[in-house]
């Protein structure tokens, strides 16, 4: 409806883990996300949106792991608003929330932001995409399955930007880097991501 969003996220996951010792891979389903968005205010465009993730159809006791297993439930709050830079249209977008886990790993509160320009019909840049998932759990260490790698509480805090291009009518291609800029009992890195979406 007009202030009602209903919306799914789909993962299918490779995953690659090697060391000195050993190499282990893993291919599937992993954790899927569905939800409602509601759009409580347009003056100030603001919605609060609550998520659903389930776990896919894998064993948490395979390594890597491709999720932990367990339903998580999240609230969160977004506003955005448009404006105008250089003669061009830009945003800014921007979220918080609380994520409930239901099992061994801690809670979190997850935050992004992000901000963009409109250069032509066709052509889109996000010149900052910032997110962070902060642990609540105290630093306690828990394991899920026999996967050590597979961190239960942690922070971490990633930067990127991207290229979004729209090469038929309701149909965007996006594609840019990311990088990992700070955190607590995670690994660092960064990588590129590539996206295709249908506007219905």
């Amino acid at each position: 409806s007009n202030d009602l969003t209903r919306f799914g996220t789909f993962f299918l996951v490779a995953l690659l883990y090697e060391s000195r010792f050993e190499r282990q891979t893993n291919f599937g389903l992993a954790d899927q996300e569905v939800g409602l968005r509601w759009q409580c205010a347009d003056k100030l465009p603001q919605s609060l949106q609550l998520t659903v993730k389930i776990p896919g159809p894998y064993s948490v006791n395979t390594s890597p792991a491709l999720g932990n297993g367990q339903t998580d439930i999240e609230l969160a709050y977004y506003v955005g608003s448009s404006y105008r830079a250089f003669g061009y249209w830009g945003f800014v977008d921007a979220g918080a929330g609380f994520r409930l886990r239901t099992g061994a790993p801690a809670d979190e509160l997850r935050w992004y932001l992000t901000a963009g320009l409109t250069l032509n019909k066709w052509l889109d840049v996000y010149y900052l995409e910032a997110s962070g998932i902060h642990g609540l759990g105290d630093n306690q260490p828990q394991f899920v399955g026999n996967n050590i790698l597979l961190t239960t509480d942690f922070d971490l805090i990633k930067v990127g930007g991207s290229v979004l291009i729209h090469p038929a009518k309701d149909w965007t291609i996006q594609a840019g880097p990311y990088f990992s800029v700070a955190g607590r009992a995670t690994g660092a890195g960064g990588g590129f991501k590539v996206a295709i979406w249908r506007q219905f």
